[in-house]
């Protein structure tokens, strides 16, 4: 019998296909949490007193003094995941508020003991860091207006709200949206690997059908955010409470970090919230096959660690299952190399378009002259910590050099 080419070997139809529901992952919503509990247990009142107030204690500037008076509560009391995701939100946007609320010359050199304890330790039983992130703020954070209406942005509102009002709470449940909409590419990506698996370029097709027209609706849910999330708000009153402790702010100062009383006596350092932990475009590029550089690949897997474990997982398995790029060409056929296509240009079309979002929500605001004093070391760092200009730029980049060429000897169909 003769050995198998190297397309066919390319094909790697060993690899296992992922699972949605063993990685926490739905078919309708993407990586957003379904059904999240809407309130903590009554013995952590203390803590849902402070975080259901926030915008009116940034406000009267009493935010600190409320959490240093906040009692020390066993974190041992949350029962089982559900529990500890929400008390994650919860604990994530006092502590975002506490750190940023009188702004970045006042940030402070530590976090109290009855705050950084339970919080770290959630971390831990979660298996994600101690931060604010895009699960603790977009997929863990949302409940509907009317729990009997319609799954759409417009009947979305966060479980927590930070500050900005109703700009804040339309630029995260955007997100949201824009997250559950690719709830249907997942579905087609791991359809399209069972299709490789099987051979079957028809099967292949609509599972990659599919995949393109989840993405195309990101894009649009995401054009959405202009509706109600102004650029001036935004970057000047929302943003800067997503930064993390790696900011100019604290490099500013000299410090490595914030100090988290009762874990650790040296400061820790951690990134900000940012889209960049959303597991949904690093899924449809392990999916894809898209290849990243070495320098955007390491940025990558930082951002990864703010991402549920179960969540990092998928995306691993994405990438070691049956590839969908080379069975593009190995089909031999014009319409799964087509659609292969159609499925990269909705995913730079996509990147296209969050970086004008970008540009318009971030990079414009910080060189007018009526920006936030209080925050003017952020300017256009991104809060995760990266010069995200030219990362997303790269990221994108990166699709050109997984597009398929129809070569001679390809069926036309």
């Amino acid at each position: 019998m003769a050995a198998p080419n190297k397309d066919f070997l390319n094909l790697n139809l060993q690899g296992s296909i992922p699972r949605l529901q063993d990685y926490s992952v739905s078919p309708t919503l993407g990586f957003m949490r379904e059904n999240p509990l809407h309130k903590l247990p009554e013995y952590f009142d203390p803590w849902w007193k402070i975080v259901t107030r926030i915008p009116e204690l940034v406000e009267d500037g009493t935010l600190r003094d409320e959490v240093t008076k906040m009692p020390f509560l066993d974190y041992r009391k949350l029962d089982g995941e559900p529990e500890w995701r929400l008390g994650h939100v919860v604990l994530s946007a006092i502590t975002q508020t506490y750190v940023w609320v009188a702004g970045e010359k006042h940030i402070p050199l530590s976090l109290p003991k009855n705050l950084a304890v339970p919080y770290w330790e959630i971390s831990k039983l979660l298996g994600i860091t101690p931060s604010c992130c895009h699960f603790n703020s977009i997929l863990e954070n949302w409940m509907l207006v009317d729990p009997d209406g319609l799954m759409v942005v417009d009947n979305f509102k966060p479980i927590v709200n930070f500050v900005g009002g109703d700009d804040q709470v339309w630029f995260f449940m955007v997100n949201a949206q824009t997250e559950m909409d690719c709830g249907p590419a997942l579905c087609g990506i791991v359809e399209a690997q069972q299709a490789v698996k099987g051979l079957d370029v028809n099967a292949y097709i609509a599972a990659l059908e599919k995949v393109e027209k989840a993405v195309r609706r990101m894009k649009v849910s995401l054009s959405r955010m202009r509706e109600r999330c102004r650029p001036w708000v935004f970057y000047n009153v929302i943003r800067p409470y997503f930064a993390g402790w790696d900011s100019p702010a604290f490099k500013a100062k000299g410090w490595k970090g914030l100090i988290y009383e009762g874990v650790s006596p040296d400061p820790l350092c951690y990134g900000g919230g940012s889209a960049a932990q959303s597991v949904t475009l690093p899924s449809l590029d392990a999916g894809l096959g898209i290849i990243h550089q070495p320098e955007e690949k390491n940025a990558c897997n930082n951002f990864q660690k703010q991402m549920l474990p179960q969540h990092r997982e998928f995306v691993k398995a994405l990438a070691d299952g049956p590839s969908i790029r080379h069975f593009a060409t190995f089909s031999k056929n014009s319409r799964a190399l087509r659609v292969y296509n159609a499925c990269l240009q909705a995913v730079t079309d996509f990147r296209s378009y969050h970086i004008q979002i970008v540009t318009e929500y971030v990079i414009i605001p910080s060189h007018q002259k009526d920006i936030n004093q209080n925050f003017s070391h952020q300017a256009a760092l991104g809060t995760g910590g990266t010069g995200f200009m030219t990362f997303l730029k790269n990221m994108r980049s990166s699709i050109t050099n997984a597009f398929c060429r129809i070569d001679e000897g390809t069926e036309i169909n």
